[in-house]
């Protein structure tokens, strides 16, 4: 909700409580939480702009220092490669001492010190000739860079320590060397993020910092793989993003906006994504243990330590958060049952009928079959994948056709439980799908204008048959 929006509803709460609609303690109850959420977004905007003006400066100060670095005494140049960060270190210690805590003062200066440890390590070493290569400058950086995450707990700092072990990831994988040492680097910030996250599950700050551990995440995924085993990421990216949808199953609540569930959203897309890709035959192509590679560029153990045995863990992973989401949505099923049958056989109330309704248990026939075939993804790639790594003949052909029909049956399973559940949006998504696996599978391959012709008018009329059904739900609702 914008500002606008909560001051609406703020007026209202006060309408409410005046006409004696609802009570004072759920009135202050109400109050008190929009009014944190008008406070959390006018806190945000203080943050931007702080984060940009201090970026903005920092850059400045070094536009200036480059400029004129020449005609600086070395001396002079190495006092001023140490100002700006002791600058920062100052004003860190006079927050310490005044204990302040204000975001909108500790965002700008977790950046301000980010940019002066990174020019002051450059700064030193031009002036005084120091041996190094850009590795080591950003792996150097970014060890500087923990503290003032743990200090500061900076949304900036954070994100640019992510991009700079990207940075630093990619540039070792193109010296050939093995950029896995990103996971362990990666991990003394997590607290960070977990804690602000915890502390804060609706603010923005914690989900935007943990967006920006997922997108890094799925990004070094693939970035710091050995890829001896030729293929193997489908697997792995299969998984990894079928377990971010059940972690979230499991884990986050389901009455936050999607954007506050980026576990869901990024699970959601990513498998999306990566399934769409596999229903053509590029990526079956010349996979398996038949084309392992070895030799230069490709480390036996860092293949062992991380591609193989991130596979497993993934896949145990799944299978285990698998049964801990049918247990959930068992336990949830249990409770709305028992509360159904609380109910008198003559009540319309409405959270009865919600209840007869089965809008309070989520397992419903059509959505745990719905649901268990998308989290079956990871069991389906890997069954595909041996049939590509041992086939002998048109392999690529048949691993397409056998996806392409796993897909299909998703978005028309995905549309059929839209319907059910009176979800727009769940509608929306499985028709694209559907319409994008048409759509990209008879414009790439060479079929007949028949053919294609034919295929459009059936997807054409699915798509009728199901905005038509739609609208009778939702008109027999309205009447009744």
């Amino acid at each position: 909700m914008n500002r606008k929006q909560i001051n609406w509803l703020l007026g209202e709460i006060e309408t409410w409580h005046a006409e004696a609609i609802i009570g004072s303690a759920l009135a202050q109850q109400l109050k008190s939480r929009y009014e944190l959420a008008k406070k959390d977004q006018r806190l945000v905007g203080l943050i931007i702009l702080g984060s940009l003006g201090a970026l903005l400066i920092g850059l400045g100060i070094i536009s200036l220092l480059a400029a004129n670095w020449g005609d600086i005494p070395r001396d002079t140049r190495a006092v001023i490669s140490f100002l700006p960060l002791i600058i920062s270190y100052g004003t860190a210690l006079f927050i310490g001492l005044k204990k302040k805590t204000s975001l909108a003062f500790k965002e700008p200066l977790g950046i301000f010190w980010g940019l002066s440890i990174g020019a002051g390590i450059a700064l030193i070493s031009q002036t005084y000739h120091l041996p190094g290569d850009l590795e080591i400058f950003i792996l150097v950086w970014m060890l500087l860079l923990v503290p003032v995450v743990w200090l500061t707990r900076s949304l900036g700092c954070v994100a640019g320590f992510y991009i700079g072990l990207l940075f630093w990831s990619g540039y070792v994988q193109d010296k050939l060397g093995v950029a896995v040492w990103y996971w362990p680097l990666s991990a003394l910030v997590l607290p960070v993020v977990l804690d602000v996250r915890r502390r804060a599950p609706d603010g923005m700050r914690g989900v935007f910092m943990f967006w920006s551990l997922l997108v890094s995440s799925i990004i070094a995924l693939g970035m710091t793989m050995e890829r001896s085993l030729p293929g193997l990421w489908l697997i792995i990216y299969t998984s990894f993003f079928v377990v971010m949808l059940l972690w979230s199953s499991v884990m986050d609540r389901e009455d936050v906006g999607i954007w506050s569930r980026p576990l869901s959203l990024c699970g959601g897309g990513g498998l999306t994504v990566v399934l769409y890709l596999l229903c053509y035959k590029w990526p079956w192509d010349n996979i398996g243990p038949e084309h392992y590679r070895h030799g230069c560029g490709h480390h036996l153990w860092a293949s062992v330590i991380y591609d193989f045995s991130l596979t497993a863990v993934l896949l145990i992973a799944t299978l285990v958060l698998f049964f801990l989401w049918r247990r959930k949505t068992s336990r949830l099923c249990n409770v709305g049952s028992q509360s159904q049958e609380n109910c008198s056989v003559g009540s319309q109330s409405q959270s009865c009928k919600n209840q007869s309704n089965g809008e309070n248990c989520d397992s419903s026939l059509l959505s745990i079959i719905t649901k268990a075939l998308w989290y079956s993804a990871p069991l389906v790639v890997t069954v595909i994948y041996g049939i590509a790594s041992y086939a002998s003949s048109e392999v690529e052909e048949i691993c397409s056709a056998i996806t392409c029909l796993y897909v299909a049956a998703l978005s028309l399973l995905t549309i059929a439980e839209g319907i059910g559940s009176r979800m727009l949006w769940m509608i929306n998504f499985g028709m694209l799908l559907f319409l994008a696996l048409v759509i990209g599978k008879f414009f790439s391959e060479e079929y007949s204008f028949t053919i294609k012709g034919v295929v459009f008018i059936v997807s054409g009329v699915i798509f009728f048959i199901v905005n038509t059904i739609f609208a009778r739900k939702l008109r027999k609702e309205e009447q009744s």
